[in-house]
């Protein structure tokens, strides 16, 4: 049996000057058949590919962006730093001194306050929850800042994301007993709050934490253990913020545009403020016994309903 060999022939292809181009993408040089001009995409496509590439690589500024908008909205309330003896030290030297004495401090933004009667405390800010969190411990103060001896005023207030709400709380149950007892297994609890509803106490509870990994674990599953009974924990969403002057504690506009006379917010009379006032209780607005502001104020109540 005979074996047929096939062979094939290959062509040498020739580059003549009407297959030269210089709108290659590769090569000047098209070999057979000229390349076809790629054709620029629609204006619509244009942007909508440009969409894509910016979602997958954020620019710096849209990146700054992010991390603004994330400490905007943990609202992270101010360390009061008291200097003694009317003495004070420049802001940015007070700052330098710290993260000195503490380089794991994210700490960038302090001034003295205008509205203190104190013009020596400085009020001192946190860039993230971690330095919020540290700036509790007594281990992150040292005995002086810039030589100068001071001392410190905690937040009261805490941030939302720090605090949960606990269901199905007996209306008939004591708050300040039950602290205790959830403080013995999530030990940076802070405070434990009943929730009024026109002026009554309600079944829910607002458990506010020192650290974020407790509330952020209770929501993670759903409940919260005190002692050994499972109550459901859900999200804290606070009621809408209503503006109130910290000058003369109405209601209806702010401190920047206030034209009244300065009234405490413990007593209700007219002076400066003062954190250490003695005199008895009374709410500036209503004359009831308690500060002013306090959520069971009817004024306040009134005032947020007609919002």
């Amino acid at each position: 049996m005979s074996t047929t060999t096939s062979t094939i022939d290959t062509q040498q292809q020739q580059i003549t000057y009407s297959d030269v181009t210089n709108e290659g993408v590769h090569s000047y040089f098209s070999f057979g058949k000229a390349e076809t001009k790629l054709k620029p995409l629609s204006t619509k496509k244009n942007f909508q590919e440009l969409r894509r590439t910016q979602a997958q690589y954020p620019t710096t500024a849209s990146l700054n962006n992010n991390i603004n908008a994330r400490n905007n909205q943990l609202h992270l309330p101010p360390f009061k730093i008291e200097f003694e003896n009317q003495q004070k030290s420049p802001e940015i030297q007070v700052l330098n001194d710290l993260v000195k004495q503490n380089h794991k401090l994210n700490i960038s933004t302090a001034f003295y306050s205008k509205y203190i009667q104190s013009h020596n405390v400085l009020l001192l800010f946190s860039n993230d929850s971690s330095t919020y969190e540290m700036l509790f411990e007594n281990s992150s103060w040292s005995n002086f800042i810039c030589n100068l001896s001071f001392k410190v005023t905690l937040p009261r207030r805490i941030p939302v994301s720090y605090s949960v709400i606990v269901n199905r709380i007996p209306r008939e149950w004591n708050v300040d007993t039950i602290h205790p007892l959830i403080a013995e297994r999530y030990t940076s609890t802070d405070r434990v709050t009943r929730i009024f509803r026109d002026d009554q106490p309600t079944t829910k509870v607002r458990i506010d934490f020192h650290s974020q990994d407790d509330a952020n674990l209770i929501l993670k599953n759903g409940y919260i253990y005190i002692v050994s009974i499972r109550y459901t924990a859900t999200t804290y969403k606070p009621l809408t913020q209503i503006d109130r002057c910290f000058k003369c504690q109405q209601f209806w506009h702010k401190i920047h545009n206030c034209m009244n006379e300065p009234k405490c917010y413990k007593c209700g009379e007219i002076h400066a403020y003062n954190p250490n006032c003695l005199n008895s209780i009374k709410c500036a607005n209503c004359a009831g016994s308690h500060i002013a502001g306090a959520p069971q104020c009817p004024v306040k109540i009134s005032y947020r309903k007609n919002q």
